[in-house]
């Protein structure tokens, strides 16, 4: 059998009898799965790294901000899910692992932890009733959350940001969809597009923000502020049938469309 030498740089290898065989020097990819910040519902993104797709670790974090598309903007940080360690370059990520995009706030730790998202279900509770005593609650305080939970879908109307003249885009989400409230959100902006490019937020029409789905009230209306702006507090969902608020909606989109 004919020697083989290699070349000096690295990247042939030549036998005895002139036969050159080319030596890949492409670094093998890594596959890893990336969750959101802070989201407990997120079941994460597959995602496959190498040097073809990604030249450096900024086109990774940019990557990341148009897949995964976060409520708190772009991604800025990568962090290990466990013990939060963040991930300073593109070499510091290990085949088969599972890390966290974050934007510019702190890694948020919460339990069982990420890499149990979508995971085993838990085992069923089997629960007795036969000692519970009957409890009586006020239906002033529990009446809307009782009803929300009761529902197969519930119905939200979302105002534009200080657009309080513009009728409301109504949204109807199913208990599968309020599990996921990054795709919620998204969902909200495509529609109603607030002034900056990410819905980040939904707020009540009082200005009180809203945490996350378990916080919606079917029948009930919201305002969408996006990454870069602040709430403001209007007089949102006037009568439209009012002549005021009718004379204040065509002044209102005569200076926008003049």
């Amino acid at each position: 059998m004919a020697s083989l030498k290699l070349d000096a740089d690295s990247s042939k290898i030549t036998s005895e009898t002139g036969v050159s065989v080319v030596k890949s020097n492409v670094p093998e990819a890594k596959r890893v799965h990336v969750y959101v910040n802070g989201d407990e519902f997120f079941p994460g993104l597959k995602c496959v790294i190498n040097n073809k797709n990604f030249r450096n670790y900024e086109s990774l974090l940019n990557y990341l901000t148009e897949k995964l598309q976060p409520s708190f903007g772009a991604v800025r940080n990568i962090y290990t899910p466990v013990h939060g360690t963040k991930v300073e370059e593109l070499k510091d990520l290990k085949n088969k692992h599972k890390y966290v995009a974050a934007g510019s706030e702190r890694f948020k730790k919460f339990e069982p932890g990420y890499g149990e998202i979508g995971g085993k279900l838990r085992k069923p509770v089997h629960k007795t009733y036969s000692k519970i005593k009957p409890v009586v609650h006020s239906r002033v305080q529990a009446a809307s959350k009782v009803y929300k939970s009761a529902l197969e879908v519930i119905t939200i109307f979302v105002f534009k940001n200080g657009d309080h003249l513009s009728p409301a885009h109504k949204f109807v989400f199913t208990k599968r969809e309020l599990k996921n409230w990054n795709l919620l959100l998204q969902t909200i902006g495509e529609k109603v597009q607030p002034q900056s490019f990410f819905l980040r937020r939904l707020h009540t029409i009082d200005g009180f923000q809203i945490k996350g789905p378990e916080d919606l009230v079917n029948g009930r209306k919201y305002v969408a502020v996006g990454s870069c702006e602040t709430f403001r507090k209007l007089k949102y969902g006037v009568a439209k049938e009012s002549p005021t608020y009718q004379q204040s909606y065509l002044q209102y989109h005569n200076v926008v469309l003049s």
